[in-house]
């Protein structure tokens, strides 16, 4: 099995160095903005400085995020590629069962989960020093519960085996995804109307986005206690779930 995780990641090397190149860049990018504030020109702006301040508690979610989505979806493009190259069909006439391929797809794909988690946290890491905040260990704590919640996409992998394009994928989450998608995006919506309603009955004397930003802030902090709970059960249920579809797509043996 170690050599079908070895060769998992030597396909994937391309797409591994352009996430990579693209995380350090948008990084890079957002830790000049928050350094500008005190040693450049949006030193000497003070209306830019505040707008920059209530972005900081969200810039490491941005940086988080584009690690761990990134990283983990970099082996399903391998996936597509077995079909165009016939090397799923060369794995039937190899002695090793679906079993232990699906094990060696899903050890990659934790891996994968584990650098991009990784990698969040070092740019948690590089966003507080150059914010001049420090390390956050709650911002840290959110990471791990989203990549809990990220691990969901593990799923992508057998359905990558199951449609062998790219196109067809996209087309059946799309699908199945549209009505929960707007369902929550209605939810978002309302959710953000009756903060801005309290916030003007609450802190009249705030600006917009801060009082909302007050108003909300108790809800986010349940909402992520409520994950960090769910987290272990997302983690796990992902991955049974996975295993036994990734299994079972193997042995349809279809090319």
């Amino acid at each position: 099995m170690k050599g079908l995780v070895y060769r998992e990641f030597y396909l994937m090397r391309k797409n591994f160095a352009l996430t990579l190149a693209v995380f350090l860049g948008f990084l890079f990018m957002i830790s000049l903005v928050f350094i500008s504030t005190y040693a450049g020109n949006l030193a000497k702006d003070e209306e830019n400085n505040q707008m920059i301040a209530s972005f900081y508690p969200q810039a490491y979610l941005y940086t988080g995020a584009m690690a761990l989505l990134g990283f983990s979806a970099a082996q399903n493009g391998v996936v597509y590629d077995d079909y165009k190259s016939r090397w799923r069909l060369y794995t039937y006439t190899l002695p090793v069962d679906e079993k232990k391929m699906a094990s060696s797809m899903l050890v990659s794909r934790i891996i994968l989960l584990v650098v991009g988690f990784l990698f969040a946290v070092v740019g948690e890491v590089v966003l507080g020093f150059a914010a001049k905040k420090g390390v956050s260990l709650e911002h840290i704590k959110n990471l791990a519960v989203m990549a809990a919640i990220v691990s969901v996409t593990f799923i992508t992998l057998p359905s990558a085996l199951r449609h062998k394009e790219v196109s067809k994928t996209i087309t059946t989450y799309i699908a199945y995804g549209i009505i929960p998608f707007a369902a929550l995006v209605f939810g978002i919506v309302k959710f953000i109307i009756y903060c801005i309603k309290e916030a003007e009955v609450r802190y009249p004397y705030l600006k917009g986005e801060e009082a909302i930003r007050k108003v909300s802030e108790p809800y986010q902090e349940k909402l992520v206690e409520i994950a960090a709970i769910a987290a272990p059960f997302i983690i796990v249920g992902s991955l049974v779930l996975c295993y036994f579809r990734t299994v079972k797509e193997l042995e349809r043996r279809r090319y």
